[in-house]
Protein backbone atom coordinates (compact mmCIF):
# COMPACT_ATOMS: atom_id res chain seq x y z
CA UNK A 1 0.00 0.00 0.00
CA UNK A 2 1.60 3.28 -0.78
CA UNK A 3 2.49 5.99 2.01
CA UNK A 4 -0.13 8.79 3.20
CA UNK A 5 2.28 10.95 1.40
CA UNK A 6 2.09 8.90 -1.52
CA UNK A 7 -1.67 8.93 -2.13
CA UNK A 8 -1.07 13.18 -2.34
CA UNK A 9 1.68 13.31 -4.53
CA UNK A 10 0.78 13.64 -7.80
CA UNK A 11 3.37 13.72 -11.00
CA UNK A 12 4.57 17.17 -11.63
CA UNK A 13 7.81 16.51 -13.36
CA UNK A 14 6.19 17.82 -17.04
CA UNK A 15 4.58 21.46 -17.71
CA UNK A 16 2.21 22.26 -20.28
CA UNK A 17 0.32 24.55 -22.01
CA UNK A 18 -3.42 25.14 -21.78
CA UNK A 19 -5.01 28.09 -23.11
CA UNK A 20 -7.77 29.89 -20.13
CA UNK A 21 -6.63 27.81 -17.47
CA UNK A 22 -5.15 31.08 -15.53
CA UNK A 23 -2.12 29.87 -15.52
CA UNK A 24 0.25 30.17 -18.76
CA UNK A 25 1.77 27.19 -17.78
CA UNK A 26 -1.65 24.94 -16.67
CA UNK A 27 -2.76 21.38 -17.97
CA UNK A 28 -3.80 18.35 -16.56
CA UNK A 29 -4.16 14.29 -17.63
CA UNK A 30 -7.70 13.37 -16.88
CA UNK A 31 -6.85 9.44 -16.21
CA UNK A 32 -3.46 9.41 -16.06
CA UNK A 33 -2.95 7.38 -12.97
CA UNK A 34 -4.78 4.27 -12.29
CA UNK A 35 -7.15 5.67 -8.62
CA UNK A 36 -5.96 4.52 -5.01
CA UNK A 37 -8.30 3.63 -2.19
CA UNK A 38 -6.79 2.43 0.87
CA UNK A 39 -8.59 -0.53 2.17
CA UNK A 40 -7.84 -0.29 5.69
CA UNK A 41 -8.29 2.84 8.02
CA UNK A 42 -5.57 5.11 9.00
CA UNK A 43 -5.29 8.03 11.59
CA UNK A 44 -4.78 11.26 9.45
CA UNK A 45 -6.42 14.64 10.00
CA UNK A 46 -7.31 17.63 8.55
CA UNK A 47 -7.84 21.08 8.64
CA UNK A 48 -9.28 23.72 7.08
CA UNK A 49 -8.35 26.81 8.15
CA UNK A 50 -10.17 30.71 6.89
CA UNK A 51 -9.49 33.85 7.51
CA UNK A 52 -10.75 36.87 6.08
CA UNK A 53 -8.53 38.67 3.81
CA UNK A 54 -8.54 42.29 3.49
CA UNK A 55 -10.94 44.23 1.25
CA UNK A 56 -8.01 46.01 -0.66
CA UNK A 57 -6.53 42.62 -1.60
CA UNK A 58 -7.48 41.57 -4.89
CA UNK A 59 -7.00 37.11 -5.48
CA UNK A 60 -3.86 37.39 -7.96
CA UNK A 61 -2.36 39.52 -5.04
CA UNK A 62 -3.50 36.70 -2.27
CA UNK A 63 -1.86 33.81 -4.64
CA UNK A 64 1.48 35.94 -4.86
CA UNK A 65 1.71 35.62 -1.46
CA UNK A 66 0.77 32.29 -1.36
CA UNK A 67 3.71 31.15 -3.36
CA UNK A 68 6.26 33.18 -1.62
CA UNK A 69 4.65 31.22 1.86
CA UNK A 70 6.20 27.84 0.50
CA UNK A 71 8.77 27.69 2.10
CA UNK A 72 7.55 28.26 5.88
CA UNK A 73 6.19 24.48 4.84
CA UNK A 74 7.97 22.66 3.73
CA UNK A 75 9.16 21.02 7.17
CA UNK A 76 6.77 21.64 9.30
CA UNK A 77 6.51 17.84 11.44
CA UNK A 78 3.56 16.09 10.65
CA UNK A 79 2.09 17.91 7.80
CA UNK A 80 1.65 15.72 4.62
CA UNK A 81 0.09 18.30 2.13
CA UNK A 82 -1.44 21.69 1.84
CA UNK A 83 -3.32 22.94 -0.79
CA UNK A 84 -3.28 26.83 -0.21
CA UNK A 85 -7.12 28.21 0.04
CA UNK A 86 -9.50 30.79 -1.11
CA UNK A 87 -13.05 30.28 -0.48
CA UNK A 88 -15.81 32.09 -1.92
CA UNK A 89 -16.47 34.14 0.74
CA UNK A 90 -12.95 35.70 0.21
CA UNK A 91 -11.55 33.77 3.05
CA UNK A 92 -7.93 32.92 2.73
CA UNK A 93 -5.92 30.04 4.24
CA UNK A 94 -5.47 26.39 3.32
CA UNK A 95 -6.30 22.57 3.62
CA UNK A 96 -4.01 21.21 5.85
CA UNK A 97 -3.48 17.19 5.62
CA UNK A 98 -1.49 15.70 8.86
CA UNK A 99 0.01 12.92 9.63
CA UNK A 100 -2.50 12.85 12.27
CA UNK A 101 -4.89 14.65 15.31
CA UNK A 102 -1.62 15.13 17.39
CA UNK A 103 0.64 16.97 14.96
CA UNK A 104 -2.30 18.96 14.23
CA UNK A 105 -3.11 20.12 18.35
CA UNK A 106 -0.05 21.15 18.14
CA UNK A 107 0.16 23.38 14.97
CA UNK A 108 -2.84 25.31 15.86
CA UNK A 109 -1.45 26.10 19.43
CA UNK A 110 -2.69 29.05 21.43
CA UNK A 111 0.55 31.29 19.92
CA UNK A 112 -0.25 30.59 16.81
CA UNK A 113 -3.84 31.47 16.64
CA UNK A 114 -2.61 34.71 19.01
CA UNK A 115 -0.19 35.80 16.26
CA UNK A 116 -2.94 35.26 13.45
CA UNK A 117 -4.80 37.08 15.58
CA UNK A 118 -2.01 39.83 15.84
CA UNK A 119 -1.31 40.23 12.19
CA UNK A 120 -4.09 39.68 10.55
CA UNK A 121 -6.60 41.46 12.59
CA UNK A 122 -9.14 38.88 12.76
CA UNK A 123 -9.64 34.94 14.72
CA UNK A 124 -8.53 32.36 12.26
CA UNK A 125 -11.26 29.93 11.57
CA UNK A 126 -9.92 26.25 12.11
CA UNK A 127 -11.73 23.27 12.16
CA UNK A 128 -9.90 19.91 12.56
CA UNK A 129 -11.35 16.32 11.11
CA UNK A 130 -10.91 12.91 11.73
CA UNK A 131 -9.44 11.52 8.15
CA UNK A 132 -9.58 7.55 8.12
CA UNK A 133 -9.27 6.94 4.24
CA UNK A 134 -7.03 9.64 1.58
CA UNK A 135 -7.39 9.22 -1.55
CA UNK A 136 -5.41 9.47 -4.94
CA UNK A 137 -7.63 9.93 -7.67
CA UNK A 138 -6.77 9.53 -11.75
CA UNK A 139 -6.18 12.93 -11.84
CA UNK A 140 -2.43 14.28 -12.64
CA UNK A 141 -1.50 18.14 -12.55
CA UNK A 142 0.84 19.62 -14.56
CA UNK A 143 1.64 23.24 -13.21
CA UNK A 144 4.21 26.29 -12.75
CA UNK A 145 7.06 24.54 -10.64
CA UNK A 146 7.65 26.89 -7.14
CA UNK A 147 9.81 24.05 -5.54
CA UNK A 148 9.92 19.97 -5.51
CA UNK A 149 7.03 19.48 -4.26
CA UNK A 150 5.08 22.89 -4.75
CA UNK A 151 3.24 24.11 -7.73
CA UNK A 152 1.31 26.97 -8.69
CA UNK A 153 -2.08 25.62 -10.72
CA UNK A 154 -5.49 26.67 -10.58
CA UNK A 155 -6.83 23.92 -8.83
CA UNK A 156 -10.35 23.61 -6.80
CA UNK A 157 -11.08 21.78 -4.26
CA UNK A 158 -14.77 21.18 -2.09
CA UNK A 159 -16.40 19.94 1.17
CA UNK A 160 -19.27 17.60 1.27
CA UNK A 161 -20.70 16.60 4.48
CA UNK A 162 -23.13 13.52 3.33
CA UNK A 163 -25.87 12.35 5.20
CA UNK A 164 -24.74 8.98 5.88
CA UNK A 165 -24.46 8.56 9.84
CA UNK A 166 -21.61 6.81 11.05
CA UNK A 167 -20.12 5.61 13.90
CA UNK A 168 -16.57 6.46 13.90
CA UNK A 169 -13.45 6.18 11.83
CA UNK A 170 -13.95 2.61 11.19
CA UNK A 171 -17.29 2.82 9.97
CA UNK A 172 -17.58 0.61 6.79
CA UNK A 173 -19.45 3.28 5.23
CA UNK A 174 -15.99 5.50 4.99
CA UNK A 175 -14.75 2.78 3.20
CA UNK A 176 -17.18 2.52 0.59
CA UNK A 177 -17.03 6.42 0.54
CA UNK A 178 -12.73 6.57 -0.29
CA UNK A 179 -13.63 3.83 -3.07
CA UNK A 180 -16.38 6.29 -4.52
CA UNK A 181 -14.60 9.10 -4.70
CA UNK A 182 -11.42 7.73 -5.95
CA UNK A 183 -12.85 7.42 -8.78
CA UNK A 184 -14.30 9.89 -9.84
CA UNK A 185 -13.27 12.55 -13.09
CA UNK A 186 -10.94 14.71 -12.28
CA UNK A 187 -9.95 14.04 -8.89
CA UNK A 188 -6.74 14.67 -7.57
CA UNK A 189 -6.66 13.58 -4.34
CA UNK A 190 -9.20 13.23 -1.32
CA UNK A 191 -9.72 12.40 1.96
CA UNK A 192 -12.86 11.07 3.73
CA UNK A 193 -13.93 12.98 6.78
CA UNK A 194 -15.69 12.57 9.99
CA UNK A 195 -17.84 15.14 11.60
CA UNK A 196 -20.72 15.34 14.16
CA UNK A 197 -21.63 11.66 13.89
CA UNK A 198 -21.86 12.10 9.73
CA UNK A 199 -19.25 10.96 7.32
CA UNK A 200 -17.92 14.05 4.78
CA UNK A 201 -15.06 14.02 2.07
CA UNK A 202 -12.70 16.69 1.29
CA UNK A 203 -11.41 16.43 -2.50
CA UNK A 204 -8.76 18.47 -5.06
CA UNK A 205 -10.00 19.02 -8.56
CA UNK A 206 -8.26 19.13 -11.57
CA UNK A 207 -10.68 21.65 -12.92
CA UNK A 208 -13.95 23.51 -10.77
CA UNK A 209 -16.58 22.43 -14.01
CA UNK A 210 -15.28 18.89 -12.78
CA UNK A 211 -15.89 19.08 -9.20
CA UNK A 212 -19.31 20.78 -10.27
CA UNK A 213 -19.98 17.77 -12.42
CA UNK A 214 -19.49 15.09 -9.61
CA UNK A 215 -20.69 17.06 -6.60
CA UNK A 216 -23.03 19.95 -7.55
CA UNK A 217 -23.46 22.91 -5.72
CA UNK A 218 -24.26 21.54 -2.37
CA UNK A 219 -20.95 21.45 -1.30
CA UNK A 220 -18.53 24.33 -0.16
CA UNK A 221 -15.69 25.47 -2.70
CA UNK A 222 -12.26 26.68 -2.72
CA UNK A 223 -10.18 28.00 -4.93
CA UNK A 224 -6.85 26.45 -4.45
CA UNK A 225 -3.89 28.40 -6.60
CA UNK A 226 -0.89 27.03 -4.81
CA UNK A 227 -0.61 23.10 -3.93
CA UNK A 228 2.26 21.69 -1.61
CA UNK A 229 1.92 17.92 -2.37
Amino acid sequence: MPTSLGYFAVAITALGTAAGTGCASASFDLRATTPVAPTEPGHHAIAIVRIPAPWYAPRFAIARRFRAAVPDYEHVPGLVAKAFTIDEDRRFGGIYVWADRAAATTYYSASWRADIRERRGHDPDVAVFDAPFVVRGRAVLHGERIDARAQSYPATATLVVTSDDVTGPGDPGAARLAQRISELDGLVAGAVIVTAGKLGYIALWARRELAEAAVGRDATYFDAPVLLL
